[in-house]
C-alpha cells in the first residue's frame, strides 16, 4: 500500500512541475532588440512599374534616438539577384520613430526585391542591427 500511494503521489507532483512549464512555452520566439520594438519593410510595385519601397522602425519614446537606414532594390536574373542602378539609399533618421519611403521607375518587368538594413540607435544597450528583404512581381 505504501508502494501505490508514493507513487500515485510523486506522479502527482511531476504533474504539478511540468504542467506550468508546458503551457508556458511561447508559439512563436520574438527577438529582443534594445532600442527598437519593431522593424518592418515592404516593396511595391504599380501597373506601370513604379517601386516603392517602405521601411518603418518603432522604437521606444525613453530611449530610441534614430536609426541609419539602407536599402537597395535588386533584380532576380538567371545568375541571380543583381543590384538596380540607381536605386540605393542610405537615409538618417532622428527620434524614436522613423518612416523612409522612396520611388523608382522600372525599366523592365520581372522579380524584384527591396534588401534593407536597418541601424537602430539609443541609450537602451548597444544599436540593433535589423535586416530583411521584401519581394515583389512586375508583370
Amino acid at each position: 500500500m505504501k508502494k501505490v500511494l508514493t507513487i500515485a503521489l510523486a506522479a502527482l507532483m511531476l504533474c504539478m512541475v511540468a504542467l506550468p512549464v508546458c503551457a508556458a512555452l511561447p508559439e512563436e520566439i520574438t527577438p529582443y532588440y534594445n532600442n527598437v520594438r519593431r522593424v518592418s519593410g515592404n516593396l511595391s510595385i504599380s501597373d506601370d512599374g513604379v517601386a516603392t519601397i517602405s521601411i518603418t522602425y518603432i522604437g521606444y519614446a525613453s530611449c530610441t534616438t534614430g536609426a541609419t537606414v539602407t536599402s537597395k532594390l535588386q533584380k532576380s536574373t538567371s545568375s541571380g539577384w543583381q543590384d538596380v542602378s540607381g536605386a540605393s539609399w542610405t537615409d538618417n533618421v532622428s527620434g524614436s520613430n522613423g518612416v523612409i519611403n522612396h520611388t523608382h521607375q522600372l525599366s523592365s518587368t520581372g522579380t524584384y526585391r527591396l534588401v534593407f538594413e536597418v541601424v537602430v540607435s539609443g541609450t537602451c544597450g548597444e544599436a540593433d542591427v535589423i535586416s530583411g528583404t521584401s519581394e515583389a512581381q512586375y508583370s
